[in-house]
């Protein structure tokens, strides 16, 4: 596993909706501060995002979930996404890092720490598995 975090949702499409079944969710990880912005396809989802919820997310190297032993682990997530990373980049004197990542146009954005997000590597195929959580 390369991240997990939980994000308090602090916004949901705070620029308009742009698209009916795509929402741009906004989020802070109250442990350490990372900023997280993720368009997110949300016509299936039973439990779609809102101000105050949680939104659990790990991101993965390669392609994980595709043996039968995984299906315990399947079942904890709401949606799983396979991209690449498409941007690393550093602020502030190496102290904060930028993450983005494209899941076939969906974009993930992830600031903050530098530590927690150093194991995420350029051009890397991830998968992203996360869930929402109503509080």
């Amino acid at each position: 596993m390369l991240f997990q975090a939980s994000f308090d949702i602090t916004a949901v499409d705070p620029d308009g909706k742009k698209y009916n079944k795509v929402s741009n969710v906004v989020g802070k990880e109250s442990k350490s501060g990372i900023d997280m912005r993720m368009d997110l396809y949300t016509d299936n989802l039973v439990c779609p995002p809102a101000v105050g919820a949680a939104m659990q997310i790990a991101l993965f190297n390669g392609k994980p979930f595709q043996d039968q032993d995984d299906e315990k682990q399947l079942a904890h997530w709401q949606f799983i996404m396979n991209g690449k990373v498409i941007r690393l980049a550093m602020h502030n004197s190496n102290v904060h890092r930028e993450v983005v990542v494209s899941f076939g146009g969906l974009l993930l954005s992830l600031k903050g720490d530098a530590h927690r997000l150093a194991a995420i590597l350029p051009d890397a195929s991830v998968a992203l598995a996360g869930r929402i959580v109503r509080s």
